[in-house]
């Protein structure tokens, strides 16, 4: 019977092992359309112009410009006002971007389906990005997942939109041709939205509520060196965006560890 105890120790730690599993989040290659695509310009400076869409155009849309000419989605700017205008700080456009929205929400019972895990090192993934229209041949970027909560979530507000809560950042450079990006969440920050009450700003509590991941693609121009040209033909390309959750196989070890000490002292009382 002690041989039977002893041999349960391995095999319940490869059981927990054997329990961990990939979770897909958002697999999206834009072959079909998304939640929906958005784009925006931001201005940098002032004097006076400081929104985000103030001196250029920019849209968003889907076609068979992406990996191996399948479809992507795309942002389009249009620069062609900045040859008329003072240089930075002055009037001048700092940036443009594109993103996706993918609900994690039951709609018919009104229940956001949150995330699976608090460790940011759990979350991994993969995107495939290009920028048409550079001067230079790579342009700062960045990877931005952003998480949001139903609306009102810390109290009723005047518009019908989620509530932004956390996002995190992760820096790439983007150059004409597509490029894929493997990363992990715990590679950039996670910053709260400045809405967030102090008491709230907690990740792990609030991760079974998150109802909307915002995936935003920010593409900078603030250094001043243009480095897209005054012109209409400047795209931002994304393709086959994918993000996972993967536990952690440390934690595992941990608890098949655990259970198997546990057994051990069981054996040593009986002798």
């Amino acid at each position: 019977m002690r041989k039977v105890v002893i041999a349960l120790a391995p095999f319940l730690a490869l059981a927990a092992a054997r329990g961990a599993h990939a979770d897909v989040l958002i697999d999206q290659n834009f072959n079909a359309n998304s939640d929906y695509v958005y784009a925006y310009t931001y201005a940098g400076g002032g004097n006076p112009q400081t929104g985000r869409d103030n001196l250029t155009s920019s849209r968003s849309g889907y076609d068979a410009i992406g990996v191996d000419n399948t479809r992507a989605a795309y942002a389009n700017a249009d620069f062609s006002q900045l040859s008329t205008v003072p240089p930075m700080p002055d009037y001048n456009y700092s940036g443009f971007g594109l993103g996706f929205g993918h609900f994690r929400m039951d709609f018919p019972n009104n229940r956001p389906l949150g995330l699976p895990s608090a460790n940011l090192a759990d979350y991994r993934g993969h995107i495939d990005l290009a920028a048409l229209g550079l001067n230079s041949g790579t342009a700062p970027t960045e990877i931005q997942m952003q998480l949001q909560l139903p609306d009102d979530f810390f109290g009723p507000d005047a518009d019908t939109n989620f509530t932004p809560f956390a996002q995190v950042a992760i820096p790439v450079q983007v150059s004409p041709d597509f490029r894929t990006f493997n990363f992990s969440l715990d590679q950039g920050t996670l910053t709260y939205d400045g809405g967030v009450p102090a008491a709230e700003r907690d990740f792990a509590r609030h991760i079974q509520d998150i109802g909307l991941i915002n995936v935003n693609f920010n593409v900078d121009n603030a250094d001043g060196n243009q480095r897209f040209g005054l012109d209409g033909d400047n795209f931002l390309v994304a393709d086959n965006v994918f993000l996972e959750v993967v536990p952690e196989p440390s934690s595992l070890a941990l608890v098949g560890a655990g259970l198997g000490l546990g057994l051990m002292r069981r054996r040593a009382r009986r002798a």
